[in-house]
């Protein structure tokens, strides 16, 4: 999905009022602050919130900002985590909590192709995808629902057989 097409779905969703307000804070701090792991920090906390407006603009602000391509061709935030522990941290605790939160199927689905793919492409990029993704689940559930999506990036027409075949092996493994 193009990097437009992206942005008009994010723009489509039927937000209540308030939770655009919320989601148009998180944007705009990601926007202006050159200061990554702040801005990621922010929306985690946001994300982990119990209330309902505060988690959605959480995760999706993150979701949003996750499908920004760097350079070269490759998802910016999945890059930094490559590079800084303190930025892999908190990423996996907001993909932990985009594949828990109602309504953000369709994003995680997008956002993590495009991860995979980009992974798919490019052995560096592979493998600080799976040691992100083997550090997300803090439960079960988490870590069932990666497995879905993994076995889907394997299986599907757009996948990723060889990161998602990686990603499952380390999956399994894993103890939550």
């Amino acid at each position: 999905m193009p990097q437009d097409a992206v942005e008009q779905w994010f723009d489509s969703r039927e937000l209540a009022e308030p939770d655009r307000r919320v989601l148009a804070v998180a944007l705009t701090v990601l926007d202006r602050d050159d200061d990554v792991l702040a801005s990621l920090t922010l929306l985690n906390d946001w994300a982990a919130d119990g209330c309902a407006v505060r988690r959605t603009a959480g995760v999706f602000g993150f979701l949003r900002a996750a499908y920004r391509r760097g350079e070269p061709d490759r998802p910016l935030i999945l890059s930094l985590t490559g590079h800084d522990p303190a930025i892999a941290t908190v990423v996996a605790g907001l993909w932990g909590w985009s594949l828990i939160t109602p309504g953000a199927g369709d994003a995680v689905r997008t956002v993590l192709r495009s991860w995979a793919a980009a992974a798919e492409r490019d052995p560096e990029v592979r493998d600080t995808f799976v040691r992100l993704f083997a550090a997300v689940p803090r439960s079960t559930r988490q870590a069932g629902l990666l497995m879905i999506h993994a076995e889907k990036l394997r299986s599907g027409r757009a996948g990723a057989p060889d990161t998602a075949r990686r990603l499952l092996d380390v999956l399994t493994k894993g103890s939550w």
